[in-house]
């Protein structure tokens, strides 16, 4: 078989589709209807392939329409979801058909001036944690007071329980005073005299009482704004125990988005890569087609001799004789080329839904943070 093809320059198939024409096929063909017509071409010049090859680019195109219309659905959804109270946005949603870039570049200032908001944002919010700093310290200052306020009152309490007692002190005293005269210092006399300087130890502290008496008096003065202000104090102890709860839940949006801004990256990557491989094997598959296509042609110009009549055309003139190439994909290889081509296509599909679909949840969770 080999030294066959090798003699004839040509293989089995391409051999019967030569030796059909010589026999008659040809003056069949000239007198066929249209439809017989790409028939009797389908079957000597083996074209099935590109009726397959059209009805999958028709195949391809609707799908790739329907692709497009499902992008452009979502894109709208996408859009009718973001709800911003701004007179310019309305104006560029209200077209039949967006400008997306448009609305794109309006989104990214947007957030941008929000970012800048929030940064206010928390300038006041630090401003605000001074002040309730301060504030922290003023209260525990008035407890202090409230507590010497206390210790006062019980150091009145006993200041008037040893008032009560003057005048029995006042009695032994002149007691001890006349057993001192008669110097009979018994027992009982030394015992007075232990309460007499007991009583004088507690006079002297009445009158450090007293003392701090004024003095706690004066700091009451002092303080009666803070007191006045207390019930500030208490809404303010609540606002930072909400704004603790609100930096807690903002954090966690703020992780959400970065997340979701590192995974819509990578599938971004993930994507690029895959375009690029299926770009290569398109443009492998497409000149693999291109020299199986040409091979074709090459192969019957090779039975073109000067002076005999073309076994296609009939022709005794020769001008243009196509060249066969060297190498020549065959039919599988073809096939083969083909189908890699398309697993690389799928697989760049995949990568896109799922950088569309990071993108998605990136918009929702920066929506969050901006609310929060």
């Amino acid at each position: 078989t080999a030294k066959v093809e090798e003699i004839l320059g040509m293989d089995g198939r391409q051999f019967r589709q030569i030796s059909m024409i010589a026999q008659g096929e040809f003056a069949r063909m000239l007198f066929a209807t249209p439809a017989e017509k790409t028939a009797i071409f389908r079957e000597l010049f083996g074209t099935g392939v590109y009726a397959a090859v059209q009805n999958g680019l028709k195949e391809r195109s609707a799908r790739l329409y329907r692709e497009y219309m499902n992008y452009k659905h979502k894109m709208e959804e996408d859009v009718a979801l973001l709800l911003l109270p701004e007179e310019e946005w309305e104006k560029l949603i209200s077209y039949e058909q967006p400008d997306y870039e448009a609305l794109e570049k309006y989104l990214e200032t947007y957030l941008e001036e929000s970012k800048n908001v929030i940064r206010d944002i928390k300038k006041t919010e630090a401003s605000i944690q001074d002040k309730l700093l301060k504030l922290k310290e003023e209260l525990t200052k008035a407890r202090e007071i409230n507590k010497r306020f206390d210790e006062l009152e019980a150091s009145k309490t006993r200041l008037d329980e040893l008032k009560s007692k003057q005048d029995y002190y006042q009695e032994q005293k002149e007691r001890i005073a006349v057993l001192q005269a008669a110097r009979l210092l018994s027992l009982e006399e030394k015992t007075l005299m232990q309460m007499v300087r007991s009583a004088e130890d507690e006079k002297k502290r009445l009158e450090r009482m007293k003392a701090a008496y004024k003095t706690c008096v004066e700091e009451m003065k002092a303080q009666e704004g803070l007191f006045a202000d207390r019930e500030i104090i208490r809404a303010a102890y609540t606002l930072h125990k909400q704004t603790e709860e609100g930096e807690h839940a903002l954090r966690q949006a703020k992780d959400k988005v970065e997340k979701a801004h590192a995974f819509l990256a990578k599938a971004q990557e993930e994507y690029l890569s895959a375009n690029r491989l299926f770009e290569d094997k398109k443009q492998h598959f497409e000149e693999a087609d291109k020299l199986y296509k040409n091979a074709v042609i090459g192969i019957a110009a090779g039975l073109v001799k000067e002076g005999e009549p073309c076994p296609v055309c009939g022709s005794l003139e020769h001008p243009h004789v196509a060249k066969l190439a060297k190498e020549v994909p065959d039919e599988k290889e073809l096939e083969k080329l083909k189908a890699q081509m398309e697993e690389a296509q799928q697989t760049a599909i995949g990568f896109y839904e799922n950088a569309l679909r990071y993108r998605n949840e990136e918009k929702v969770f920066l929506k969050e943070t901006t609310e929060l």
